[in-house]
């Protein structure tokens, strides 16, 4: 459990640590969530231009916040995934926040509701006491993370390895030399790599089963 936390821990510090290396408040967005930020992307000889979020810079760094959140990994992250899983077993999702009237109400809130007393989701939280156990809304967070980085040290390592290998794969003219093998060799000596792998092998997949040769 304690190797765990210091991972999880870990995981968020190098997240903050490649935010903090942005120069705009878009290159540090793009740097906390995703896996290559701008300094990467340039080293990989890639001209990539930056989401452009003169919206995002606002008085409130709260409401700051809450926009991008609601214009980028709300509908690209978190309810792609809900609706993938709904939809596999046949499901319509309505997720009940997402109201505009509810929406509107939670935007005109001041900060110092919605984080009062350095608790988040505060609102939500004291209304749910009414039907909730407190024991439940009170708990530490949980997520549904899949052990990727495991996988990669051990059942998923020799088949990523063949999907990586310049000599053979497709996205090689687009890396340079054996990029995504010296990712591999650095997770398996025990640097957590797995937010950089898992799009290298996705690129790949999607060109040999998409790209014409």
């Amino acid at each position: 459990a304690k190797s765990k936390f210091w991972r999880g821990l870990w995981r968020e510090i190098a997240s903050l640590w490649q935010a903090l290396e942005g120069r705009t408040p878009e290159e540090q967005l793009m740097g906390w969530f995703a896996p290559y930020n701008e300094k990467d992307l340039r080293s990989l000889g890639v001209d990539l231009r930056t989401m452009r979020g003169e919206r995002y810079r606002v008085r409130d760094a709260v409401r700051s916040m809450e926009i991008a959140d609601l214009e980028t990994w709300l509908p690209d992250n978190l309810l792609e995934r809900g609706d993938r899983m709904t939809m596999s077993a046949s499901l319509e999702l309505r997720p009940p926040f997402l109201d505009p009237r509810i929406i509107d109400w939670a935007l005109a809130l001041s900060p110092r509701i919605k984080l009062h007393r350095n608790t988040n989701k505060w609102p939500v939280r004291e209304l749910a006491r009414r039907y909730v156990p407190a024991r439940l809304i009170d708990r530490p967070k949980v997520g549904f993370r899949v052990p990727l980085d495991r996988w990669l040290r051990a059942e998923l390592h020799a088949p990523v390895r063949e999907l990586l290998d310049p000599v053979a794969n497709r996205s090689g003219e687009y890396l340079p030399g054996a990029y995504g093998l010296e990712l591999l060799a650095a997770h398996l000596a025990g640097r957590d790599l797995t937010k950089k792998i898992w799009p290298l092998i996705t690129l790949e997949l999607y060109l040999r089963s998409f790209a014409p040769a």
